[in-house]
Parts: structure tokens; sequence; C-alpha cells
């Protein structure tokens, strides 16, 4: 039976557009805008970033160890988030 929470269109649309979502690797290695990504060692999101900071290695790429994408062991769970953030932003404001 299908679950009465889920609308199944807004997800078959979701599903249909994922091909329109791709970013060329060589208009990615162009970006210069100052970017922080912080993930954690058991985040499936780990991949992906390694791979894009091969793309744009001024990348600020900050793994936690032991935190995940979500829930109780989630990255915005962990205390290294608001200090990597705040620290990014007071490097980055004096050249803003």
């Amino acid at each position: 039976m299908a679950n009465p929470d889920i609308d199944r269109f807004a997800i078959a649309a979701l599903t249909r557009s994922r091909s329109d979502q791709v970013i060329d690797p060589a208009l990615t290695s162009t970006v210069r805008v100052p970017t922080l990504a912080i993930v954690g060692n058991q985040d499936t999101f780990l991949t992906p970033l390694r791979a894009l900071k091969e793309l744009r290695p001024d990348l600020k790429l900050i793994v936690v160890d032991g935190a995940t994408h979500g829930g109780p062991r989630g990255i915005l769970t962990r205390s290294e988030l608001t200090g990597a953030v705040r620290e990014f932003i007071a490097v980055h404001k004096a050249t803003n």
C-alpha cells in the first residue's frame, strides 16, 4: 500500500530532474567563490566532496571523525561545526 504522507508525483518529478542537476566539471573548476564543506567521515557525501576538492583545490574541506550526515551522530550535532564556520567567515570577511 502506498504511503499517504509521501507525494509520489513530487518524488517522480525530483527523480526526473536529477540529470538536470549535473554540474560540468570544467565549469566547476572555474568557480572562485570561497567555499567551505564540513562532512563526517561516516557521511555518504564524503566521496563526492573529495571529488569536488580535486576540481576545486581552494575548497576548504573539513572531515569530522565519527560524524554522519544526520541523526544523533550527524554533523549538525558536532561542536566542530560552529568553530569551523566561524573561522571560515573570519578569514573571508577580511577579503570581502
